[in-house]
């Protein structure tokens, strides 16, 4: 048994060219702080002091008549704390992802609605409810100890300089990388029961999309299942299931007669921020939206 395990191991090692990695295997705390570019002095301030290194505000999101319908808590870490983070998501990010995840480089919202075309049955998204306020500590932890092979007290520190207030912080350059590495023996099981009923899936960040013949609501309450035992909820108010032939949208693209079409919002989103008077945060929205745009109209 344990030597089929180690086999396991060492084949999921292989694929995903974990070795390759300079976040593989470190066995000390001198070897994280060179390759974070710093010192065992600095890590230990950051760890012992880490809820000083945050700028704590909330994010309104609204809807289109200008009502506030949610308030989101931001962590921002501070210029040097978001340095370090940044060079840990650098390396997060060049690790090998399964082609299922479209939550990184070369990849895109466009890419993650394209990988649904084609593809007869229903398309099922949820959105799972909190997810980096509910990665907690302890999951970035496990994930370098078990997959990327740390001692434990190795694991424990390079967790306390990811992590504030026991979770990933909403506001850092690494959390989604990280959300995801924390995160993937769920979204793995995820995709093996997909697999088994031949459904297609993506993950952007914290969005499952779904599309398949055995799309239905028995498929989502099996899902539902293995999201609850990995301590995770989904936004009820956020499951959307589109029939075959009707328009579908997944991460805020329309697939309309199996084209990509961008959804309405965006549209209407361009002609309220032209309406704004222009400064840099304005401009920078409405080169995104138009950025976006011209994606969809090269995946067509």
């Amino acid at each position: 048994m344990v030597n089929n395990l180690q086999t396991d191991y060492a084949k999921y090692v292989y694929d995903l060219e974990l070795m390759n990695s300079p976040l593989f295997q470190i066995t000390s705390k001198k070897r994280l702080a060179i390759l974070l570019g710093s010192s065992i002095k600095e890590l230990n301030n950051i760890v012992r002091f880490k809820n000083q290194m945050y700028q704590y505000f909330n994010e309104k999101q609204k809807d289109d008549n200008g009502n506030v319908i949610k308030i989101r808590p931001i962590q921002n870490p501070h210029d040097r704390l978001k340095q370090i983070h940044s060079r840990i998501g650098k390396f997060l990010g060049n690790l090998k992802a399964p082609e299922y995840l479209h939550s990184k480089r070369s990849k895109s919202a466009v890419s993650n609605a394209k990988a649904h075309l084609g593809i007869n049955g229903n398309t099922l998204n949820i959105d799972i409810t909190n997810f980096y306020p509910s990665t907690s500590r302890a999951k970035v932890q496990s994930f370098l100890g078990y997959t990327m092979l740390y001692p434990r007290d190795v694991a424990q520190y390079f967790s306390e300089i990811c992590t504030v207030n026991n979770s990933l912080p909403t506001g850092s350059p690494l959390s989604s990388a990280l959300a995801f590495w924390a995160n993937k023996p769920m979204f793995d099981e995820i995709f093996r029961v997909a697999k088994s009923r031949l459904i297609t899936m993506t993950v952007y960040v914290d969005d499952i999309s779904f599309t398949g013949k055995a799309v239905n609501q028995q498929f989502l309450e099996k899902i539902i299942q293995i999201i609850d035992k990995y301590q995770h909820k989904i936004k009820q108010q956020k499951i959307k299931i589109f029939p075959n032939n009707g328009i579908k949208f997944v991460t805020g693209v329309a697939i309309v007669n199996n084209q990509l079409q961008p959804a309405n919002k965006h549209f209407r989103d361009i002609r309220i921020l032209k309406k704004i008077e222009n400064d840099f945060k304005t401009t920078q929205r409405l080169v995104g939206k138009n950025n976006y745009l011209k994606q969809i109209a090269n995946q067509v």
